[in-house]
This record gives structure tokens, sequence and C-alpha cells, in this order.
């Protein structure tokens, strides 16, 4: 029942709720709707960090922005242990990949 897409979308509306700016609410979405959008169907429980460590890894982006996506789904854990969905938040276990971005840096 308690998916993380579930989870994923009360937290969006908990920070509509909050008033935050137009542009971090977009971002949040973002970050939910397309980066962790893998973990929707799972089940709050079944998901481990390597997931979410996997999805980091492949992400492509700043390393800001992957801090940002760890962030938000630690939010979103966070959200749910508050409400005793469940115990554990795996976000807090993800790391950041030193080599972020190195890609990005063409070789002629």
């Amino acid at each position: 029942r308690d998916s993380f897409g579930d989870w994923a979308e009360k937290f969006l509306k908990s920070k509509e709720a909050d008033g935050v700016s137009v542009s971090q609410l977009n971002s949040y979405k973002n970050y939910c709707r397309n980066h962790l959008s893998p973990l929707y169907m799972k089940s709050l429980s079944e998901i481990l960090p390597a997931d979410i460590q996997s999805i980091i890894n492949e992400t492509k982006l700043a390393k800001n922005t992957l801090k940002a996506i760890r962030n938000t789904a630690s939010q979103i854990f966070r959200l749910a242990i508050e409400n005793r969905a469940i115990d554990f938040n795996p976000a807090d276990y993800v790391r950041i990949p030193k080599i972020a971005l190195e890609h990005h840096h063409h070789h002629h």
C-alpha cells in the first residue's frame, strides 16, 4: 500500500502548503516525478539505499543537483517516518559520487 509514489506526492502537497516558491516546487516535482520515478511503484519498506544510490550514480548531472535529488528522497522518507509508515531512511546512506560530471569534459 504505502508506495514511495504516494509519499512523494504527499511530500509535494506539503511543500505547496508550506508556501515554497513556484520554482522550488517545480524543482521538487522534477526530482520526484522524473528522477525518483523508478521508486514510485515500490513500497517504502522494500527500498534499499542501493536503489537510490543507483539512481544517483546513473544520473549525469551536477553534484549540487544530485545532492538535491538525494535530499528530496530523504525528506520524503522523513515525512513517512514522522507518520510511522516506515522507520528507516535509506536516503541517508546514499553517497554523491566524487566523479559526478567529469564525463562532460569532451576529449578532442
